[in-house]
């Protein structure tokens, strides 16, 4: 269980999506954002458009490599770390997705982007169901949007969080003592949010 105040993480700047370049058909699709690189070797759009095509060929090296080209000129692009977390998960690199989704959910939500924040909460939560903090502050993006619907998924989703916490076993080597005593406080710490979450989704009932 996460528990934890989000926030103070960096914000990024959206780049320009990559989009296609002209390709002959039968043409790798490399070929022609590798040409605009040898005219441009800082061309971000390019450096973009070559690591999908080496991402969708499965060549994650290559593919982590020009990602890092591409934050390498601009640290917070968006596209770049999203893409990174894929990568990431290819190679069943899971923290290291894990953090890159959770800062996109907290630029997107710092832009109101809120379909973009569910659907980085999503692959998040996909890869830990049991980040409080997460779910919580999607929850509060819901909220903000005015999206009942939402609410009520992420919503569900914490009190499942806070149900699974309370039913775990204590982990192995730590006495039963101490992990109650541990647990209890956890649940006191979290009391607030879940009181704040249930009010929530009964006026909005």
């Amino acid at each position: 269980l996460i528990i934890g105040i989000s926030g103070g993480y960096l914000l990024f700047t959206l780049s320009r999506s990559a989009g296609p370049a002209p390709v002959a058909t039968g043409q790798d699709p490399a070929i022609a954002w590798q040409s605009r690189l040898l005219t441009n070797p800082q061309d971000l759009e390019a450096l973009l458009g070559l690591a999908h095509v080496r991402l969708d060929q499965g060549m994650l090296d290559e593919a982590e490599s020009l990602y890092r080209q591409v934050m390498a000129v601009q640290p917070k692009n968006v596209e770049a770390i999203s893409h990174l977390g894929t990568v990431q998960l290819g190679r069943g690199q899971t923290d290291a997705a894990l953090i890159g989704y959770e800062l996109l959910v907290s630029h997107y939500l710092g832009e109101k982007n809120y379909d973009q924040a569910f659907e980085a909460g999503e692959k998040a939560l996909a890869l830990d169901p049991d980040d409080f903090t997460l779910a919580l502050d999607l929850f509060r993006g819901a909220q903000e949007k005015g999206d009942w619907e939402k609410l009520f998924v992420w919503g569900e989703r914490i009190g499942a969080i806070v149900e699974r916490y309370r039913q775990r076993a204590a982990p192995e080597n730590m006495p039963e003592e101490v992990w109650t005593q541990r647990k209890a406080e956890t649940l006191a710490n979290v009391a607030g949010s879940v009181n704040y979450v249930e009010a929530t989704l009964f006026n909005a009932a």
